[in-house]
């Protein structure tokens, strides 16, 4: 707990890992009905974008993005925690298959000293979090471990008996799976290196007859979550560095930000994937009104909206995601657009510091909704909005004069 709340902090990498295992815990004490059969194989990267902003963590401060968790920005596609790990992907029955099999393995040794290194993988990967791809190397592991545990073959006296139909029959089938595993994975790897390439070349005539992007639901590899998060971060990178995308560039964006739509519109997209649909607007809207994206920028403003409501359907607490629309509205003094967003988002989460803070603001534009914005604005201030909106000092303080004793 220290660590998670940074009193005491050697390591930021220590921090990272203690807030990546409190979100799990989180994610689990929302859902109870998680811990009897969990959430699925690979869902904590879905789960940690749900519950980002846990204690502590903060994205602005004094008004100036400055985030304290690389969290906010990434993702992570494991707890760095095996035992949570298996609780998140299969309950606790799989949590207890998880011990189950140090149990075994200690229980079956032919050696003591097996038996005590099976102890010690069990703290080290398990308990202490210092090796996680150990769910992930599964099957490797447990071949090498059955290998450890079975008694030394001797030459039987008499003919060995056949394997009957059903063993080969199961057998047969899990070389089926992890075959096509194997293949499904460097089916994945080639088209996602091919994509790269391409990108890379910067061929106008590429981008139409390049084929799809393997997708994987936002849970890693080189696939459409990675190249389309990693492309716009680049296009970011060269706008912030005086460079204007070229037209390849902007094609590349047009279509990574299509396909990245059609998944998420056919509810195929897990929930890092489909918040790309917003943080790609996000970029568009800020950087690109006179550049190559000019027409996808003002194509994408009537979209914006409900692009933003559709990824909250999904992540209610993640109420940051507007920050930047009803922003970009504000500085617009589009006020009526702003009050029927947050009407909208407050029936996905009621009485929120984002909605509070931009809704006051918007109701301040009117003499007979003044004072409800300023206690709106105010309770939002309590609520820590300053976390999540840039809030410049003199704002709060100018919120904070109209009650001098901290009352309503």
């Amino acid at each position: 707990m220290p660590l998670a709340f940074g009193w005491w902090d050697p390591l930021y990498s220590l921090r990272s890992r203690s807030l990546l295992i409190l979100a799990a815990l989180k994610a689990l004490v929302t859902a109870p009905g998680s811990l009897l059969w969990g959430f699925g194989w690979g869902s904590f990267n879905d789960l940690l974008y749900r519950n980002t902003f846990i204690w502590g963590v903060r994205g602005y401060r004094n008004g100036v993005w400055n985030p304290d968790w690389e969290g906010i920005g990434a993702g992570s596609f494991h707890t760095h925690y095996d035992l949570l790990e298996a609780v998140l992907g299969a309950g606790l029955i799989g949590g207890a298959l998880y011990v189950l099999l140090f149990c075994v393995l200690v229980r079956s040794a032919r050696r003591d000293l097996l038996a005590l290194g099976g102890v010690a993988w069990l703290l080290q990967v398990g308990c202490a979090s210092f090796w996680f791809p150990f769910m992930l190397s599964f099957p490797f592991l447990a071949a090498a471990m059955a290998a450890s545990v079975t008694p030394i073959a001797v030459a039987p006296a008499h003919p060995v008996r056949r394997v009957d139909l059903g063993s080969r029959l199961a057998m047969g089938l899990a070389v089926a799976v992890l075959g096509w595993g194997a293949w499904a994975t460097a089916r994945d790897a080639l088209a996602g290196g091919r994509l790269l390439a391409a990108l890379n070349r910067q061929d106008p005539a590429e981008v139409a007859t390049e084929g799809k992007v393997p997708p994987d639901h936002g849970r890693g590899g080189v696939h459409l979550w990675w190249a389309a998060l990693n492309y716009a971060d680049f296009i970011d990178r060269q706008m912030a560095a005086g460079h204007k995308p070229t037209y390849a560039q902007g094609l590349w964006y047009i279509r990574l930000l299509d396909e990245v739509d059609a998944w998420t519109a056919q509810g195929r997209a897990g929930i890092r994937l489909a918040a790309l649909t917003v943080a790609m607007r996000n970029d568009i809207v800020a950087d690109q009104a006179d550049t190559v994206l000019a027409d996808l920028r003002t194509r994408e403003l009537a979209r914006w909206g409900d692009t933003v409501l559709r990824v909250l359907r999904l992540a209610p607490d993640r109420t940051d995601i507007a920050v930047s629309y009803l922003g970009w509205l504000a500085s617009g003094k589009h006020y009526v657009p702003i009050l029927a967003m947050c009407e909208q988002m407050a029936l996905l989460h009621p009485r929120e510091r984002v909605c509070l803070w931009f809704g006051g603001f918007a109701m301040l534009s009117d003499p007979m909704t003044e004072a409800a914005g300023l206690r709106a604005m105010h309770e939002a201030l309590g609520l820590d909005v300053e976390a999540v909106v840039p809030v410049a000092p003199d704002i709060r303080a100018a919120v904070e004069a109209n009650f001098p004793s901290g009352g309503r």
